[in-house]
């Protein structure tokens, strides 16, 4: 990664998003946030879960130096998720993975489910996801739109994208370049990335039959969708992004 301080910047936008179980549910008394960066949506999270205690969960260590300087309190920050386990109670935490899956899916074929099987071995009450998900068939674009793109000033990164990603002539592959073209100075990593290695359908696969999905949300985020017509001048293919929360189903049948 070139640019961490762009990194940090770019998860500021869209907190509310974020925070989006926050207010549905009754706070868990651990919550563990897989991939916390540099805490800040922890010390959101405290504002609204006064009494429950956080794990960051960070392999980043200047990430983690950042979280760790916030003295958010009741919150510890670690390298693993094997420590992170061993500061809570099965069926009393909460796991968040808050747009990271995609990232694990992009560096290990089998990353997505090896992270939520161990999710699942330990025993969470519940796991929360929020990430960039394009629902299918990919259908083809208006090639007025594709023109609209190869003109502006993103032109450029457009044949790293394709080698990586394929064309840019159907709706999920316009959205995923649309996603990801406003990260130039930290290209190198961004383009190789799969904003879309992770889903709600393969989340419920893998959890299946431990655990059992209570809210799912498709959607695209206004700020963006707006973001690209004024820039572009076109619509965002979509939806682009997903919530969702499942509950293990020995609190389902009160064991």
């Amino acid at each position: 990664m070139t640019d961490k301080t762009g990194y940090l910047n770019r998860l500021l936008p869209g907190m509310e998003y974020k925070l989006f179980f926050a207010g549905m549910r009754a706070p868990t008394r651990y919550l563990i946030d897989f991939g916390c960066a540099d805490g800040a949506l922890l010390a959101a999270l405290r504002e609204l879960w006064p009494h429950t205690l956080f794990v960051g969960v960070e392999r980043n260590t200047e990430f983690m130096d950042i979280a760790r300087s916030r003295n958010i309190p009741g919150t510890y920050i670690t390298d693993t998720l094997d420590k992170a386990f061993c500061l809570c109670q099965p069926l009393e935490t909460a796991v968040l993975f808050s747009s990271v899956l995609h990232e694990i899916g992009s560096e290990s074929e089998n990353g997505i489910e090896t992270t939520l099987k161990a999710v699942e071995s330990f025993g969470a009450a519940h796991i929360i996801v929020r990430d960039m998900g394009f629902p299918g068939p990919p259908e083809k674009v208006n090639p007025k739109d594709i023109l609209a793109i190869k003109e502006s000033d993103v032109a450029d990164l457009i044949p790293s994208f394709q080698e990586n990603h394929g064309e840019i002539d159907t709706t999920k592959s316009l959205s995923h370049f649309l996603l990801k073209c406003w990260y130039r100075s930290n290209w190198e990593t961004e383009v190789q990335e799969d904003y879309f290695a992770s889903s709600p359908g393969i989340i419920r696969f893998v959890l299946a039959p431990a655990y059992r999905a209570e809210y799912t949300l498709k959607y695209s985020l206004p700020f963006l969708t707006m973001k690209v017509w004024d820039k572009f001048g076109i619509h965002l293919p979509g939806p682009t992004h997903y919530n969702i929360i499942l509950t293990n189903n020995k609190i389902r049948e009160g064991r």
